[in-house]
């Protein structure tokens, strides 16, 4: 087991984690974003 190796499936089990986040993320702001938008129309 080489040390990039197991570098290299961490980084590829992070875009994972950092995908949810993403949506988490995005989910979040539009939800507070709505109602300021709605409020200037």
């Amino acid at each position: 087991m080489w040390p990039w190796n197991e570098g290299k499936a961490r980084m590829c089990a992070f875009p994972r984690a950092h995908h949810w986040l993403m949506a988490a993320g995005l989910l979040f702001f539009a939800s507070q974003i709505v109602p300021v938008v709605a409020g200037l129309l």
